[in-house]
């Protein structure tokens, strides 16, 4: 059952990725195109070091995990975490939707300001491989 659930929540996420009509706002998105730079560095920053200091999966709700593994036995809520790999999955998400965006934009010959949303969708997508790669070398619970 977990394995059909794994699936489903990735088949979504990674479809509706591919579907969604990020709006690109091709005549600017209301961004300076000189916070740019910002919007890359700060998921960036802010997940990294997140991941650095933290000691479990952001996923992993310890009073969460009590309720499940009472109910479906020892470890399980953090097996089941394992196994979907929510950081690579929101990556995923966040990686393709920015993709998309941006050559949308790139299409459309959008002004830099226009690039400033999907390029943080870029940035958030990287930044959440990142922190899944970091906090798995260090053996963080749930991940």
């Amino acid at each position: 059952m977990a394995r059909v659930i794994i699936v489903a929540l990735w088949a979504w996420a990674i479809l509706s990725a591919v579907l969604n009509e990020m709006p690109t706002h091709p005549r600017g998105a209301g961004f300076p195109a000189g916070a740019l730079p910002i919007v890359i560095a700060m998921p960036l920053i802010v997940f990294g070091l997140g991941a650095l200091m933290a000691k479990h999966s952001p996923f992993y709700a310890p009073q969460l995990a009590k309720w499940i593994d009472a109910r479906a036995g020892e470890n399980a809520y953090e097996a089941f975490l394992v196994r979907l790999k929510p950081l690579l999955l929101f990556g995923a998400s966040a990686l393709i939707s920015g993709a998309l965006a941006l050559s949308r934009v790139a299409l459309a010959g959008g002004p830099p300001e226009a690039y400033v949303i999907p390029s943080f969708f870029l940035s958030g997508g990287v930044s959440f491989v990142l922190s899944h790669i970091i906090l798995r070398r260090k053996g963080a619970k749930g991940v």
